[in-house]
């Protein structure tokens, strides 16, 4: 039995009467538990999976209500939201399941709160959880690139060349290996496996790098340096990146262009 599962079955007995859930997990399995922010690209419905730790079986319904994220719960913008539960949970001692949130009708940047209440019986409410959805939008991103005198794309990078074809954004592909040097005046994004060699390609003049690589880490880590006034920005997560799916990626890379003298 894994080790988070047997956790789950201990603390069950540790949960008081007065809480009858516990956020377990939020947007990905029970191995990386539970972080505060949701991230989502504007466009399409987030589905937003999550898990609970129950202290018995429940006899109620979990509803989710969506606001603006102003610093603090703001206007409403979605109510009672259906928790859609899974038949066969993982463990009897865990409730999973998933929430679809609609995408807001905007094309601008929208952070949201999302509560979670339970409802016993139909008539006791209470809250038992909460998280920041932040919606990110291409729109930003596709102006920023085109906005670029020089674009490198090299490793997988799963999705990133499609992404580019689609906006017709022109750049060069370098190919499946890290390059060992990056042109002057140009910007270079790609992705090494996790046992690739960390030396780093030699940066041209007013160029710069993002490498993404999936690394035995617990969670997304980011670093952002400056080597010889050029900037770097090093990204490790636990999975595959994805830039069809993963709205951070696109964060990290307008926040580096942002950084760029």
């Amino acid at each position: 039995m894994k080790f988070w599962l047997l956790t789950a079955v201990f603390l069950t007995a540790c949960l008081p009467a007065a809480e009858p859930l516990r956020m377990l997990a939020l947007d990905g399995d029970l191995e990386h538990g539970v972080s505060e922010v949701v991230e989502r690209i504007l466009g399409a419905d987030a589905t937003v999976r999550l898990s609970f730790l129950q202290n018995k079986e429940l006899e109620g319904e979990l509803s989710a209500d969506v606001y603006l994220d102003g610093g603090s719960i703001g206007a409403p913008m979605a109510k009672d939201l259906r928790f859609a539960r899974e038949p066969a949970p993982t463990h009897p001692a865990v409730l999973e399941g998933s929430f679809t949130i609609p995408a807001p009708d905007t094309s601008k940047p929208v952070s949201q709160i999302v509560v979670i209440n339970f409802t016993e019986n139909g008539k006791r409410r209470s809250r038992v959880a909460t998280f920041h959805l932040q919606w990110t939008s291409l729109a930003a991103v596709q102006a920023a690139l085109k906005d670029l005198p020089k674009l490198h794309v090299f490793g997988r990078a799963a999705g990133l060349r499609e992404k580019l074809r689609t906006w017709r954004i022109p750049f060069d592909d370098l190919g499946a290996e890290m390059p060992l040097h990056i042109d002057p005046q140009a910007f270079a994004v790609g992705e090494v496996t996790a046992d690739s060699s960390t030396q780093l390609p030699s940066l041209g003049e007013q160029s710069s790098l993002l490498m993404v690589q999936a690394k035995p880490v617990s969670m997304l880590e980011v670093s952002y340096q400056d080597v010889g006034g050029k900037r770097l920005t090093l990204v490790h997560l636990p999975g595959a990146p994805d830039w069809q799916r993963d709205a951070f990626l696109y964060r990290i890379l307008l926040k580096h262009l942002a950084s760029i003298p």
